[in-house]
């Protein structure tokens, strides 16, 4: 496993698409990317969201990283915002490069989805990626659920580092060569 921090996404993925065109490492050789920029924190987290994961074998140990921790795995709840093209896992997909992203879902611990759904349309209206998007305009930060989601990502990692073959996509999916 090699961590990468990537810059510039809000300006066009600049980061992941510069090094994806020049990679310190042969492409070829990068069996997956797992992106956890977006792990929110701003509420309990019961499911999660792997998006991309559906696409590829990568579903696989994203469901079994998520039983041992006792979340969900829950399909996009707002597949209209295409985080999943939209953020720094992209230029790695296109590459031909499984790919996904992690993402707190809006499941509560009752069931319901209407609380976290509200937090998150209100934060990406009135803070995310503005003048205050700062600490203090959004809810106490969750640190257990950045936690888990540290978890999520790293016994996701482990597993593909871990495994036998590649992760591949699925065939006749978007990204599948």
């Amino acid at each position: 496993m090699i961590p990468l921090a990537t810059t510039g996404e809000e300006l066009g993925l600049l980061g992941s698409e510069g090094f994806v065109a020049a990679a310190a490492w042969p492409v070829d050789k990068i069996v997956a990317n797992i992106n956890i920029d977006q792990t929110g924190m701003l509420w309990p987290i019961a499911d999660v969201v792997a998006d991309g994961a559906e696409r590829s074998s990568l579903a696989a140990p994203v469901a079994r990283a998520a039983a041992e921790l006792g979340v969900a795995v829950s399909p996009d709840p707002v597949p209209e915002q295409a985080f999943c093209i939209r953020s720094d896992q992209a230029p790695f997909a296109r590459a031909g490069i499984p790919s996904m992203i992690f993402r707190p879902g809006f499941l509560d611990r009752t069931g319901s989805t209407s609380h976290n759904r509200a937090l998150f349309e209100k934060w990406r209206s009135t803070a995310y990626h503005g003048p205050l998007d700062k600490l203090e305009q959004i809810p106490p930060i969750d640190f257990e659920s950045g936690i888990t989601m540290a978890r999520l990502a790293f016994l996701t990692a482990l597993e593909v580092a871990n495994a036998d073959a590649r992760p591949r996509w699925n065939p006749g999916g978007v990204f599948a060569r």
